[in-house]
């Protein structure tokens, strides 16, 4: 290593130390009032930087686009980073299905109200099926959507559309939501921020089983 990349590497690292000790210093044993502050500057900024893209990226669009793509990216933002994969893909999967229901029932039978109806039920033993039932409710939300445009020829692009923004919002959300607890951590106030993964069924047998 060169003289001068050890002393750029030096350098680096004495400022994260610093920036460390700062955080520790602001943070260490924090009131609740202080905490709860934290917490929710932290998931704003979150929220905030994702909308940003997401209204960048959908410069071009309807509004109403951005606006499935935004709620996306918010419920994809959660305590954690394993948490926030999986409600990210539930929520993904869950479009999907209501979005393919609503496409097949509106080219094979038409849109109106009873045919929103026969395509919540469908929805709903479809996810009992595929045990998604964290996705039921967001599954039966997408069908609605689809099966409520004016016109037949409109099914096609509300769930491609629909299924498009919200893989979107979630891909966005958890990627902020990566950055931030790379910030976190770099700052040293990530086990304040973020909640550890959750046990699977395996581990957490394990870890009685060990006691």
């Amino acid at each position: 290593m060169s003289h001068e990349s050890s002393i750029n590497h030096h350098a680096a690292s004495s400022a994260s130390r610093s920036t460390g000790r700062i955080a520790n210093r602001l943070f260490a044993r924090p009131k609740p009032w202080k905490l709860n502050l934290l917490l929710a500057a932290s998931y704003s900024l979150q929220a905030i930087v994702a909308s940003l893209i997401l209204f960048i990226g959908y410069t071009f669009t309807d509004s109403l686009a951005v606006t499935w793509a935004i709620i996306s990216a918010i419920i994809a933002i959660q305590p954690g980073l394993q948490q926030s994969l999986t409600a990210s893909l539930t929520r993904i999967v869950a479009n999907i299905v209501g979005a393919l229901v609503g496409l097949g029932l509106g080219l094979a039978i038409g849109i109106g109200p009873w045919q929103v109806l026969v395509g919540i039920v469908v929805v709903v033993v479809l996810c009992q099926m595929l045990r998604l039932e964290d996705g039921l409710r967001i599954a039966c939300i997408a069908v609605v959507i689809v099966l409520s445009m004016n016109i037949a020829s409109s099914v096609v692009y509300s769930a491609v559309e629909r299924s498009i923004t919200v893989i979107a919002g979630c891909v966005v959300g958890t990627m902020v939501q990566f950055a931030a607890e790379a910030l976190s951590r770099r700052l040293g106030i990530h086990d304040l921020l973020f909640a550890p993964a959750p046990l699977s069924a395996n581990q957490e047998a394990q870890r009685h089983s060990d006691h």
